[in-house]
């Protein structure tokens, strides 16, 4: 958003150097001159440039990214879910914050509904409104499933697909494109988020496995996955490391990173392929945690024996002759 240009009448006014804003000035405090409070979050950012009445540029003090226009429920969606560098006590609080605002969110829709006024397709339909626990549950197994179907979030909003709820159940009300694919993917984010959490922390005998590759965008994708001895697995961490060199010492932060958060008594190895820098890195950190044992993934073994097998002449010709069986 652009910064303003000009100042109002009011901000042009020279302030009166009352005894209150004296003591103000020589104790160095900056001193709240009424209006909305900016909100608690911003205790974990840096407040810029104003960019309009009550509204300022805002930057993270765990990870230094910015926003050109700081808004609370953003802010704390970031810490929530996307600041790899935020405290664990913050990431929990902020965590729980953001996953119990799908119950005042519904609430707010349905007294934005009923005061509008607009006829809508339910007026057509003998129903009444769901319960809300119900318009919930609705709601999250719908954000379900446009993400893990890749489905494009416009196409809550196609007639057909309206058609389709109302037919199922007239009484619900559907969300829209961006409330679908704002506050409640956010919102179920950070409930997986905090189930992960919970079982991990419940834990021992971790595992860490780790691998990189480049993706259809040119993208330099390092995933972090936690197995537990029950071999259930999580994607632990996701991150695009394309900026930087890919040393070994930079690995291990990185794994170091990992480790810290969830606890290095809670893992007993780390896991990866044997590129020369990655075995390096798993060397590094086994050096410095020596409960910690370092494995090479057996499966990315096998499948490089497996590719050298089948470039063998007697290989090619064994499966050359059955191909065309």
């Amino acid at each position: 958003m652009d910064t303003l240009t000009s100042i109002s009448p009011i901000e042009a006014i020279e302030p009166v150097n009352t005894p209150v804003n004296q003591q103000a000035q020589q104790s160095g405090k900056e001193k709240w001159l009424g209006g909305r409070p900016l909100g608690a979050v911003w205790q974990h950012f840096s407040r810029k440039s104003k960019v309009s009445p009550g509204k300022f540029e805002a930057e993270c003090k765990y990870c230094s990214k910015t926003w050109k226009r700081g808004e609370v429920p953003i802010l704390e969606e970031h810490l929530a879910s996307h600041c790899s560098n935020v405290p664990r006590l913050v990431l929990r609080e902020y965590i729980q914050k953001v996953g119990a605002r799908e119950n005042i969110s519904n609430k707010k829709r349905k007294l934005d509904k009923s005061t509008t006024g607009q006829t809508t397709i339910t007026a057509f339909h003998d129903s009444s409104d769901l319960p809300e626990a119900r318009t919930n549950r609705i709601n999250r197994a719908l954000v379900k499933f446009f993400v893990c179907c890749g489905i494009s979030y416009k196409i809550v909003e196609h007639l057909l697909f309206l058609d389709l709820l109302k037919e199922l159940n007239a009484g619900y009300d559907p969300p829209t494109r961006e409330y679908l694919s704002g506050c409640l993917l956010e919102t179920e984010l950070c409930v997986i988020n905090d189930k992960i959490e919970e079982d991990i922390m419940n834990q021992q005998n971790l595992t860490l496995a780790l691998d990189g590759w480049t993706s259809g965008r040119h993208q330099s994708i390092w995933n972090f996955v936690i197995l537990t001895p029950s071999r259930k697995e999580y994607l632990y961490q996701l991150l695009d490391l394309l900026s930087n060199l890919h040393t070994a010492e930079f690995l291990a932060v990185k794994i170091e990173d990992v480790i810290e958060k969830i606890g290095p008594n809670r893992i007993s190895a780390i896991v990866s392929d044997n590129a020369a820098n990655v075995k390096k890195a798993r060397a590094i950190i086994s050096e410095k945690y020596p409960r910690i044992e370092n494995v090479r993934c057996i499966s990315h073994c096998i499948n490089l024996i497996a590719c050298d097998i089948v470039c063998h002449t007697f290989a090619d010709r064994l499966l050359r002759k059955n191909r065309y069986r």
